[in-house]
């Protein structure tokens, strides 16, 4: 009995071995081993997903929606650059109940910004933001929207009958990170030939919503999210005249280390750009560099397209006409009023001299006058004085 137990048991030894080949893992256990291939699948799965929106700023096909925050996990929240957090301030922001004070979700006290960071319809009808406008429009709108270059010239703020130039304050509500593009972009834009802009500016606080003011263009940074623009510029028009903009740079998005300036300098050129008015000169992205902010194909290679051209500012022209037309014509009054001022002394100084020599000549008339009356008064004087004299000589000798 012993020798055959034992004879079974040598007999049964490569079956084991044989399932443990099978099942490298936990022992030879099927079900254990199909699961860690699973979690070693799906691992490998989130590492590529992770890597793909790292890369190209897009959410990855499938699983994009469950994997963590790219953003979370490169920078810790903040800046790939290693910023400071206190130069970020205004992101992932958490208010005490596990919400993100930034992620704009559509919770009806959100300035109406929906999940896009962009303004949204509240029950059919534009957020009220304290004056009248009827429709909100982008030139960079996602999912091939906004307003296309063949739609150019018909979009601009009010001006005066003249249509010389556009006066505008533009109004800075960034994190310090951004305040020396944004001045960059206002003198560029400010000083260029014709001379169509004259541009004020001021700073506010940080401003995550961008909440619109009537007659300005206000200019804004947070992270808005995933959602598919890096920076994007919406005004709010009525009748086509717009009443409002706001510029959002959208900070979840960041830009590669080699060329974060020019990105960045780019991106605000663009969008102040569009604030104006202005459409894309070109959207075609395999299309010739224009060396132009508002080139739209320029922005996988900004560091040639940091500032408008000329042709920017021809358009400009088109929309809102020359100031430099406007101190033409304020020295071409002030000479018409210096020759008419001329004109106006001449004749006065005419009509003083010939007054003058009037009272002159009737001066002269009095003063002949009295002469002639001082002579007959002289002669009529000297008759009685020789009459008095003749009868004072007839007493003495009568």
């Amino acid at each position: 009995m012993y020798s055959q137990a034992r004879t079974n048991s040598s007999l049964e030894s490569p079956k084991k071995n044989d399932a443990s080949s099978s099942y490298p893992c936990c022992g030879g256990n099927r079900l254990c081993t199909i699961i860690f291939f699973l979690v070693l699948l799906f691992i490998g799965a989130t590492a590529i997903a992770i890597a793909y929106e790292h890369t190209t700023g897009k959410e990855a096909p499938l699983i994009g929606g469950v994997v963590p925050n790219v953003t979370d996990i490169f920078s810790g929240g903040g800046e790939s650059d290693s910023e400071n957090d206190s130069d970020n301030d205004n992101d992932n922001k958490n208010d005490g109940n596990g919400k993100n004070k930034n992620d704009n979700t559509n919770d009806g006290d959100n300035n109406g910004i929906n999940d896009e960071g962009m303004i949204q319809r509240v029950s059919g009808s534009w957020p009220d933001y304290g004056f009248n406008y009827d429709n909100v429009q982008q030139f960079d709108g996602t999912n091939g929207s906004g307003i296309k270059v063949n739609e150019t010239f018909n979009i601009g703020w009010k001006m005066d009958e003249k249509k010389a130039g556009l006066e505008l304050e533009i109004v800075n509500s960034l994190t310090e990170k951004w305040h020396s593009y944004f001045n960059q972009s206002v003198t560029d834009w400010d000083n260029g030939s014709p001379d169509v802009l004259t541009l004020e500016t001021s700073v506010v606080d940080p401003d995550p919503d961008c909440v619109p003011v009537k007659g300005v263009m206000k200019v804004c940074n947070s992270n808005y999210g995933n959602n598919g623009w890096k920076s994007i510029n919406e005004i709010l028009t009525e009748e086509n005249v717009i009443v409002a903009s706001v510029v959002k740079m959208n900070d979840y998005y960041k830009e590669s280390n080699d060329s974060k300036d020019e990105e960045r300098q780019y991106k605000m050129c663009r969008e102040i750009g569009h604030g104006f008015g202005l459409p894309n000169q070109d959207e075609i992205l395999s299309a010739i560099d224009l060396n132009t902010c508002m080139d739209f194909s320029a922005q996988a290679q900004p560091e040639n397209s940091l500032t408008p051209n000329e042709y920017d500012f021809m358009a400009l022209e088109l929309l809102y006409g020359d100031a430099d037309n406007n101190d033409n014509n304020n020295d071409k009054d002030n000479d018409n009023n210096d020759k008419n001022n001329d004109n106006n002394n001449d004749k006065d100084n005419d009509n003083n001299d010939k007054n003058n020599d009037n009272n002159n000549d009737k001066d002269n008339g009095d003063d002949k006058n009295n002469d002639k009356n001082n002579d007959k008064n002289n002669d009529k004087n000297n008759d009685k004085n020789n009459d008095k004299n003749k009868n004072l000589r007839n007493l003495r000798h009568g």
